[in-house]
């Protein structure tokens, strides 16, 4: 066994931190990361954390994007349940 540590950012960062860059392939990561961490985000909290940066970046839009991308995968996965 090793001891060696990994140290890995949270579903809530990487959301931040993809939305925050904004290409297409980041807006489909954060789609993946909605759909298998559902129940476990804490959204406030990417909210919270986002907000002031995207509006440093010039770019609030990003985060109706972000809203409009939960509503979405929120609806797909009720419908499957």
């Amino acid at each position: 066994m090793s001891d060696r540590v990994l140290t890995t950012c949270s579903a809530e960062d990487l959301i931040i931190h993809k939305v925050f860059a904004g290409r297409d392939r980041d807006w489909g990561d954060v789609e993946s990361v909605l759909i298998r961490q559902r129940v476990r985000l804490d959204l406030g909290l990417v909210h919270r954390e986002l907000r002031p940066l995207l509006e440093l970046k010039g770019q609030p839009e990003s985060m109706t994007k972000l809203d409009a991308l939960i509503a979405t995968v929120n609806r797909r996965l009720s419908a499957r349940d």
